[in-house]
């Protein structure tokens, strides 16, 4: 897919979580993405620079498409975010990224996400939840406080509603102590592939580990910001 410039307008703006802020803005019509591609907003000020946030919604799935943005930082890209207003033009590059999924492997799959990583893992699960679940599925949400639970409803809906998938928020451990307890010392199994995102010390050294011991290198997919 080649990427262009697409100038499109903003038409919802909420806080979805503390110091994160949904930004809903209009498809264009010949917008084409895969799940966990992004989009990089030009940012005028103080120079131009690209933004980038990944797509939260399957492409597959109608309606407009929403970025979430952690706007408690001090750099460019939070503070160009926090001031938009509904109405306003948004000039973006897209698709972007090659962190994408277009079809469940024939074999288990886990998603790791820490904080707003999971906005790029979404648009994965929801192509998935259009079809049966053959083999098992989890969700291993990494977050810093309770009220970070981003999709918290639609994901429990999910996990009642469907066999083969589980989900789970964890707070307090560290994803590498986590995963090397779930998927390396208590199983010889290797069967596992992995799309894991989330920021880039935290999310390299989690497959690092899987690396390690013996997880195969196409299985594991990353994003690191």
């Amino acid at each position: 897919m080649s990427q262009r410039l697409y100038t499109s307008e903003v038409v919802a703006i909420e806080d979805a979580a503390p110091g994160v802020r949904r930004v809903t803005v209009a498809r264009p019509a010949d917008l084409v993405w895969l799940p966990g591609q992004a989009v990089a907003v030009e940012v005028p000020e103080p120079r131009l620079q690209l933004c980038r946030f990944s797509i939260a919604l399957a492409p597959e799935i109608p309606g407009p498409i929403e970025l979430f943005v952690d706007v408690r930082g001090a750099g460019p890209c939070s503070r160009y975010v926090a001031q938009l207003q509904r109405g306003q033009p948004l000039r973006f590059w897209a698709p972007v990224g090659t962190f994408v999924f277009e079809g469940a492997p024939a074999a288990p799959l886990a998603f790791v996400a820490h904080g707003l990583g999971i906005a790029a893992l979404r648009p994965m699960l929801q192509r998935l939840f259009r079809h049966r679940l053959l083999h098992p599925v989890r969700l291993h949400h990494f977050i810093d406080d309770v009220e970070q639970q981003l999709f918290r409803k639609e994901l429990v809906r999910e996990v009642f509603s469907r066999e083969n998938f589980d989900y789970e928020v964890l707070f307090d451990i560290p994803i590498v102590h986590y995963l090397y307890a779930r998927y390396v010392g208590s199983t010889t199994q290797r069967e596992w592939n992995f799309y894991l995102c989330g920021p880039g010390s935290l999310i390299g050294e989690a497959a690092d580990v899987l690396l390690a011991a013996g997880y195969p290198s196409p299985g594991i997919h990353v994003e690191q910001w």
